[in-house]
């Protein structure tokens, strides 16, 4: 958490540690790009799961789960592609609202839950 709290208050001003408008870029890259490599690996792995279900035996509901959770973790990935594209593209007075983008990982996260404890229900289980 505390890299992206240095990332933050460098971005709008609390912190002067970054000499240069060119570091605050890689880092915002960095942790950006960090971020989305380890969300896409955990989708990895959900994906590996949903590719043996028949050797796990996986009962309908688990792989509905196992499904959702791998979507949640592309979802959230994408999002750390996203704020990476935008700090890239971005004029420099504005890069750092790209920063501001993580946030939709909140709104992402809630609606999937939602839907998963909802589906869940209707099959049978709570979620």
């Amino acid at each position: 958490m505390y890299p992206l709290k240095f990332l933050f208050l460098t971005a709008f001003g609390g912190a002067a540690a970054l000499n240069s408008w060119q570091e605050y870029r890689e880092l915002a890259l960095l942790f950006a790009g960090g971020q989305a490599t380890l969300y896409f690996l955990i989708a990895g792995l959900y994906g590996n799961a949903l590719r043996q279900r028949a050797r796990l035996a996986l009962t309908p509901t688990e792989f509905f789960v196992t499904r959702t959770a791998c979507l949640e973790e592309v979802g959230t990935g994408c999002v750390g592609l996203l704020v990476c594209l935008l700090v890239a593209v971005l004029p420099r007075h504005h890069a750092s609202w790209a920063l501001l983008t993580f946030m939709l990982i909140a709104p992402l996260r809630t609606l999937t839950g939602r839907y998963s404890r909802r589906v869940s229900k209707r099959m049978g289980t709570a979620g």
